[in-house]
């Protein structure tokens, strides 16, 4: 068996599915919602953006602006969750404000507000990952939403642009898996697994190869399903293959999605013929075929067989 302090230097870990990071900006086939005069704006470029105005449309006056993302499910992001987005422009100082929220447990809560000049990103590591909506809120009041800059007659349009929005895990950890390996013991191979935690595990299946190529499925394990504690695996393969047996661990979550780990091999010996060691008689003194009374057999393999002659 390997040593399990070596095995827990080659940590295996299910890392973010695939899903982190999600990056939206702002393209034409956006899923985010945009209401009252928001939209996705493009100046010209490649890049465009979530808009509190469209063109030199500006946004109303008494009224609210949403711009809301999609649904999304961050509970696989078990820490290390951060939000950022770049906000650039200008809202009336101290009477429009916008509100950057996310919607948990079926209520919105503020993270911050903003109000006048803004061209910053901004960075947010507080968000619990049960969060499944973020937008952003803009709250106006009855005053003109244009302004003069020098010398006038130049008129701009009051707006505040998000360049993008994206959605980060540092440490997504489904299964963390610190050992898998097997051995033989009574003609069977015994193999072993630990984890050190665990998140929407539902079973592990174990799978068998003879040449590494096709493989059968054995057997199936119960999972923890959520868990921060080590446990540990045991399966038994009561039926092995003569010679190498390969195995290899898929871990399966409730929602369907699995991960394999690395392959292990477990190696059976074919029985050895047992061979004739002496002949002995009651007292232990070695004798032949031709020796008339109680006789023991020791054979190779440790067992005797007791026969008596006599003429």
């Amino acid at each position: 068996m390997k040593n399990l302090l070596s095995v827990l230097l080659l940590t295996l870990s299910l890392v973010s599915f695939g899903q982190y990071p999600i990056n939206e900006e702002f393209d034409p086939g956006t899923t985010w919602t945009f209401t009252n005069g928001a939209g996705i704006q493009n100046y010209g470029g490649a890049e465009n953006y979530g808009t509190t105005n469209i063109g030199l449309t500006p946004y109303p006056n008494s009224a609210t602006v949403t711009i809301t993302s999609p649904v999304h499910d961050l509970t696989d992001c078990v820490s290390g969750l951060s939000i950022s987005f770049y906000l650039s422009g200008i809202i009336e100082n101290g009477y429009d404000f916008m509100y950057f929220e996310y919607f948990n447990g079926g209520t919105w809560t503020t993270v911050q507000t903003f109000t006048g000049v803004q061209n910053a990103l901004f960075t947010y590591t507080i968000i619990p990952n049960t969060a499944t909506q973020f937008r952003f809120r803009l709250v106006t009041n009855a005053t003109v939403n244009t302004y003069t800059t020098f010398p006038p007659p130049q008129t701009n349009v009051y707006y505040y642009d998000i360049t993008y929005f994206n959605i980060d895990c540092m440490t997504v950890l489904p299964i963390e898996l610190v050992y898998f390996d097997g051995f033989v013991s009574e003609d069977k191979s015994v193999l072993l697994w630990t984890t050190f935690s665990e998140l929407n595990n539902d079973y592990f299946t174990i799978e068998r190869s003879q040449d590494g190529y096709d493989w059968e499925v054995i057997g199936t394990v119960d999972g923890a399903g959520n868990s921060s504690s080590v446990i540990d695996y045991r399966f038994f393969d009561n039926h092995p293959h003569d010679g190498v047996n390969y195995y290899k661990l898929k871990q399966t979550d409730y929602d369907g999605r699995f991960e394999y780990f690395d392959i292990i091999s477990v190696k059976h010996e074919e029985p050895k013929p047992k061979e004739l060691v002496k002949i002995v008689n009651m007292i232990g003194q070695t004798v032949d075929e031709t020796y008339d009374g109680v006789k023991v057999y020791v054979y190779s393999d440790g067992t005797t067989e007791r026969k008596m002659v006599i003429k």
